[in-house]
Order: structure tokens, then sequence, then C-alpha cells
């Protein structure tokens, strides 16, 4: 799958948050994909605009279903090759 993504500006000191926009809105089948490549899925259909997030040891990631932006938490210290990883997951998506 194309995205894009830019990096958001944020107020904590040891992270950098990502914003990325997918060429197609998250479906459920997507963002179970995306949790199962990366880490503890938490995903909540049931509210109002049903939003995920995905937990590992040093990303989180967050967004809603439906929509095409997510968010993404890096660490600083290991930004480069947790972000290189990602990316290449949403690739094959």
């Amino acid at each position: 799958m194309r995205f894009t993504q830019k990096r958001v500006e944020d107020c904590f000191d040891h992270s950098a948050i990502y914003e990325y926009r997918l060429e197609t809105p998250t479906t459920e089948t997507s963002i179970r994909a995306l949790g199962q490549k990366l880490g503890q899925l938490q995903y909540f259909p049931d509210f109002p605009r049903p939003f995920y997030r995905i937990l590992a040891e040093d990303l989180q990631i967050r967004g809603v279903q439906g929509e095409r932006d997510f968010q993404a938490v890096f660490p600083l210290s290991n930004r480069p090759k947790r972000k290189g990883a990602l990316e290449e997951i949403l690739k094959k998506l």
C-alpha cells in the first residue's frame, strides 16, 4: 500500500510523532493485519468512531477505522530502525 508521512509537533522529550496517510481508508481487516505484524492490538469497534491502538515495546500506533490517517509514536533512540520496519510492513499491506 502506498502512503505518505510527515513529522508532527509533539511535547514529549524522548519520542517523535509521525502522521501517516494511506492511499485507502483503514478497514477492520487492515487494522488486524497491522496488529498481528507489530504488537498488541487494542481495537474498539463499538465506539462511535471505531478506534484502534497498536502497542509494541517501543512503538505506538493509533487511529480511527475508516480514516486514511493514523499516528505513530517512535522513541528517539530507535526511531530509524522502527520507522523503517513499520514502513516496510505498510508497503506489503
